[in-house]
């Protein structure tokens, strides 16, 4: 019923609007506002990005339900080190919120450097799955995929997460490394440590 595929450019239009169907909390929406003028810098920032070898998008398509493009995207960054910038952008959208946005995604670099420790690592970036689709498996597809890079290359991984994504990544083997303090309100840092596999 689906399957995986690489995104390409022609993706990234409904990319955003997938985004916005998907991410509709207050925070993500200071983050940045539906406004055109914001959905055109998110999909300019995504265009730039996709051309880079490191980041893998990817997306889950479905052959059942309403027909959309792609029912569930994610970002993998498989080229980081907690010593590197951390999240970069463009400059903000002057309709964007840009001292909480710094503050934000400040916030989550500084306890992802504070654990790791300069470790190389993988890292979700964005996981969307369109809400008629939750709970059905698109998303654990997109994170069993890095999954098994990361264990193959044993590498950690580091997400992000929204408090509502937890239990999902938990069962995956990420567990809640938080710094009080540092990683902001409704956000919640997680690890996962590369497990070993037997070759099959």
């Amino acid at each position: 019923m689906f399957q995986l595929h690489p995104i390409t450019a022609e993706d990234i239009p409904y990319l955003v609007d997938l985004w916005y169907t998907g991410f509709n909390h207050p925070i993500n929406l200071r983050l940045f506002p539906d406004t055109p003028g914001v959905r055109t810098w998110l999909t300019d920032f995504h265009l730039s990005t996709l051309v880079h070898p490191d980041p893998h998008y990817l997306k889950i398509t479905s052959d059942t339900g309403p027909a959309l493009p792609f029912i569930a995207f994610v970002k993998w960054d498989l080229n980081t080190t907690a010593d590197d910038p951390g999240h970069t952008f463009p400059a903000w959208h002057p309709e964007s919120d840009r001292d909480f946005c710094e503050a934000f995604f400040g916030s989550m670099d500084v306890a992802r450097r504070k654990i790791l420790q300069g470790r190389k690592h993988y890292y979700l970036d964005t996981l969307v799955t369109h809400p008629d689709y939750r709970r059905q498996g698109a998303a654990s597809m997109l994170i069993e995929w890095g999954c098994e890079v990361a264990d193959r290359a044993g590498r950690p991984i580091w997400v992000d997460a929204s408090e509502d994504g937890v239990a999902l990544y938990e069962r995956f083997g990420f567990r809640d490394v938080s710094v009080a303090g540092v990683t902001p309100e409704g956000a919640v840092s997680m690890l996962r440590e590369p497990v070993s596999r037997v070759a099959e």
